[in-house]
C-alpha cells in the first residue's frame, strides 16, 4: 500500500509548472494546479544505478622500460642457445640419449615460451598485435605454404654456396627406437613454437616499433635468429639468415604465430629424418 505522506513530483506538459502529490495518487490524472490543465501523476524515475568500476588498464610502457623487455627477451631466449652455440667447440662432447636431449630442448623451450608470453601479457598491449590469436585451419595451409618456400630457398642456396666443413647431423644424438621418433616431434613443436614467438612474433613487433622501420626490424630479427646456429657453421648460419629474412618479410603481411611455429617445426623434422635415413 502506498504511504499518502510521501510526495510525488509531477510536471505539467501545459505550462511546465512542477507540483508535489500524494503517492498515492500515482497512477491518476489531477489538476494541474497553476493552469487548470490535466497532468499524469507518474511514479518518481529509479535512481540510476552506480557505475561499475573500471577495470585497472596497464600504463604505456615508456621507450627505456621497452628496451629492458627486449633485453629480459634476449636474455632467455636468444642469449642462452648463442653462449651455448659460441661455446660448444670448446666443451667436451659426451652423447646423452636422444630422449634426454630432447626433454632439455623441450623443457628451456616452454620457459622460454613462458617468460615471452608473460611479458607480452604485462606490456598491456593484447595478445594480437603480437600475432598471438586461436589458432584456425587456414593457420594449417599458410604453414604449408611457408614450408614449401622455405624447402625451397633451402635448396636454391645448397647449391649456391660451398659445401660445409662437416656433417651437421654429427653434433646431435639420433633417434632410435619408437619413442625417440616421439619424442622427435615434441621437441621441434615446442622448439618451432618458441623460436617464431621470440624472432618474429615479439622482435620483429617490438623491433618495429622500437627502431622505427620494419626493413631493420626484420634484419635484426633474422640476424639473432642466425647467430644462435653458428655452431653449425657459416654456411648454415647463412641458409638460416636468409630463411629468417624470408619468414620476417611473410610475417608482415601474414602477422600470425601459428603458421610460422607449424611451418619451422615441420622444416626441423624434416631436416632430422633425412639425417637419420643418410
Amino acid at each position: 500500500m502506498a504511504d499518502n505522506h510521501a510526495q510525488v513530483r509531477a510536471t505539467c506538459s501545459g505550462c511546465g509548472q512542477a507540483t508535489d502529490f500524494p503517492a498515492g495518487l500515482v497512477g491518476t490524472v489531477q489538476e494541474c494546479p497553476h493552469c487548470g490543465a490535466f497532468l499524469d501523476v507518474a511514479p518518481a524515475p529509479p535512481e540510476p544505478a552506480p557505475p561499475s568500476p573500471a577495470l585497472p588498464v596497464a600504463p604505456a610502457l615508456t621507450r627505456r622500460a621497452l628496451w629492458g623487455e627486449l633485453l629480459a627477451v634476449l636474455a632467455v631466449g636468444v642469449i642462452p642457445p648463442l653462449a651455448g652455440a659460441l661455446t660448444g667447440p670448446f666443451r667436451p662432447r659426451v652423447p646423452q640419449p636422444y630422449w634426454l636431449d630432447s626433454l632439455d630442448l623441450t623443457v628451456e623451450s616452454a620457459c622460454a615460451a613462458v617468460v615471452v608470453l608473460y611479458l607480452i601479457a604485462r606490456s598491456g598491449e593484447g595478445w594480437g598485435p603480437f600475432g598471438i590469436g586461436r589458432p584456425r585451419l587456414v593457420d594449417l595451409w599458410n604453414g604449408l605454404l611457408l614450408l614449401l618456400v622455405a624447402r625451397m630457398l633451402s635448396r636454391v642456396l645448397a647449391r649456391l654456396l660451398p659445401a660445409p666443413d662437416g656433417p651437421v647431423a654429427a653434433l646431435f644424438p639420433p633417434p632410435e627406437g619408437a619413442g625417440d621418433f616421439v619424442w622427435l616431434v615434441v621437441r621441434n613443436l615446442a622448439n618451432g613454437f618458441t623460436e617464431e614467438l621470440i624472432t618474429r612474433a615479439y622482435l620483429v613487433t617490438r623491433l618495429t616499433g622500437l627502431l622505427g622501420s620494419r626493413f631493420w626490424a626484420v634484419v635484426v630479427a633474422a640476424a639473432l635468429f642466425a647467430s644462435y646456429h653458428a655452431y653449425q657453421g657459416p654456411r648454415a648460419m647463412a641458409v638460416i639468415f636468409a630463411q629468417g629474412l624470408l619468414y620476417g618479410v611473410c610475417y608482415l603481411v601474414l602477422p600470425r604465430v601459428w603458421p610460422f611455429a607449424l611451418a619451422h617445426a615441420a622444416h626441423d623434422i624434416l631436416v632430422e629424418l633425412a639425417w637419420v635415413s643418410k
